[in-house]
């Protein structure tokens, strides 16, 4: 009677202990800033290329070497500055890296004293890529990055890089003066592992794993070059 005791006493624990460990796997993990930074991201993109009226026009995008967007930028003024992600072109228009996050700083012409805006800066040259990449040397390159034209039917702009910005309901072609990007280290590693430059990640000179939310972006834009093609 007591070794029968004592066996449903043991499988009793083994249940609890067992119980508790699902409840622990289950459990919903906090996303982290580095997550809703690329979903963010993600949502703005997938704006500025399927509004009708005012999308960024394929004859911007299909010359595009490389694609940041700054989310809910903030600023004082004219000058606004946030986190945002970078990825740029493979050997084929639907071939894209996974996305570096970079700090941005820059000066628009006018205040609109309406809170956060979403900026998107479409290099279209090598020269315009390297820019947005190497830190610090931003203002030795290129002193001002020119407004991007909209609409579907819009020319092509020669530029090296052209920026967009969206705020309220509006989305519009903006010039920035005085800008400047800084590869972000420590959010880097929370995506991937380790503390890659943007270098790293868009050379592909590391080994890592791309998390869901990574992928989820450069899924969106490729999926976009897939459809225009």
């Amino acid at each position: 009677m007591r070794r029968t005791h004592l066996a449903l006493i043991l499988v009793s624990i083994g249940t609890l202990a067992g119980l508790s460990l699902n409840s622990s796997a289950t459990a919903i993990s906090p996303i982290s800033e580095e997550d809703e930074l690329l979903r963010n991201a993600t949502l703005v993109f997938s704006r500025a290329v399927d509004t009708p009226a005012a999308a960024i026009p394929a004859a911007v995008l299909i010359r595009a070497s490389g694609i940041a967007v700054i989310p809910a930028a903030t600023g004082q003024q004219n000058r606004y500055h946030g986190k945002g992600v970078l990825s740029a072109r493979g050997a084929r228009p639907d071939d894209w890296t996974p996305p570096a996050v970079i700090a941005f700083e820059g000066a628009i012409p006018f205040d609109l004293e309406a809170g956060p805006i979403d900026v998107v800066l479409v290099a279209q040259t090598r020269r315009g890529l390297d820019s947005l990449v190497q830190e610090g040397s931003s203002r030795q390159i290129a002193r001002s990055i020119a407004p991007g034209a909209l609409g579907h039917s819009a020319p092509a702009i020669n530029a090296d890089v052209l920026a967009y910005m969206q705020f309220a309901d509006y989305f519009a072609g903006v010039t920035v003066t005085d800008w400047i990007t800084q590869e972000v280290k420590a959010s880097n590693a929370i995506l991937y592992g380790r503390p890659y430059s943007t270098d790293d990640i868009l050379r592909g000179a590391g080994f890592f794993h791309v998390p869901h939310t990574a992928r989820m972006w450069r899924d969106t834009i490729a999926g976009y070059f897939r459809e225009m093609s």
